[in-house]
């Protein structure tokens, strides 16, 4: 700013806070003191008055020297509250630096939604992650479910052949069972010549039962191990649609907080911004 227009300023001093609607506070320094100020009502320190000394500092010689408007972001100023000053040098006739007007506004409440914004983002960031690691254990388990099936339709298939041997087995059986007849007929009919033969033929029918009985229960046997293994494929095939469903479901909520997360993000540098 131009030294000229430094009375100008001084005389609107205190209708700029009404003029722009804002609780700030300003101070017009020259080179070794302030000149003039208006306090703010949350923004106002009892060290900021007119005569007191101005404390030129390694940042603001910096400023002078540049000729440059800086903004300086303050948590933990001495005003108590957390402030946003634009620090701008006034210019003379001569191009050189010959003093200084600081703008200090409130941004407590930025300052709040920053921080909240920066939680947010955090907290978004470890769901995210959670997400991420749950479709990650989602698509191992689908994995495993489709192992499982596998084997389950490969001891259906089994099974099914092990079926279909008792089933010649039991073929077997009834031609040893028309065998056994045939030899008690032919035993008949050579009377007592015959009377051993008969025997083995009794026994060789007795095994034939007993061969019989243990084909069927073993077939019984082997049916409901295919209904129950049945049962169980169809519960991991919806097992393995509800994983599948679940894990199409974590990357759209990923993608949703993925979304959230880059509107956080721009909230938190808009906040930086005000």
């Amino acid at each position: 700013m131009k030294v000229n227009k430094i009375p100008a300023l001084i005389e609107v001093l205190e209708c700029l806070p009404e003029i722009l609607q804002e609780d700030i506070n300003i101070a017009v320094a020259d080179l070794e003191k302030i000149v003039a100020v208006h306090q703010g009502n949350r923004v106002r320190s009892e060290n900021a008055v007119v005569g007191e000394k101005l404390t030129l500092d390694d940042f603001l010689k910096g400023i002078l020297k540049e000729k440059k408007q800086v903004c300086h972001i303050s948590k933990t100023s001495y005003f108590n509250v957390p402030t946003k000053t634009i620090i701008t040098p006034v210019i003379d006739e001569n191009g050189e630096s010959c003093g200084v007007i600081f703008v200090t506004r409130d941004v407590e409440r930025q300052s709040k939604v920053e921080d909240i914004s920066v939680n947010v983002f955090q907290s978004f960031e470890q769901i995210n992650a959670a997400i991420q690691e749950m479709a990650s254990e989602a698509n191992v388990l689908a994995n495993y479910l489709s192992e499982i099936t596998d084997y389950v339709v490969e001891t259906v298939n089994k099974l099914g052949e092990v079926s279909k041997i008792i089933l010649e087995i039991k073929e077997i059986v009834s031609e040893s069972n028309l065998l056994a007849l045939n030899i008690k007929i032919e035993a008949a009919k050579m009377a007592d010549i015959g009377k051993g033969v008969a025997i083995v033929a009794g026994e060789m029918d007795k095994l034939s039962r007993k061969c019989k009985e243990f084909a069927q229960n073993t077939r019984a046997l082997l049916l409901n191990m295919q209904c129950a293994l049945k049962t169980v494929k169809e519960r991991i095939s919806n097992i393995r649609g509800i994983a599948e469903n679940q894990a199409a479901l974590n990357e759209e909520i990923a993608a949703s907080v993925e979304q959230l997360l880059i509107e956080v993000k721009e909230l938190s540098e808009i906040a930086k911004l005000s």
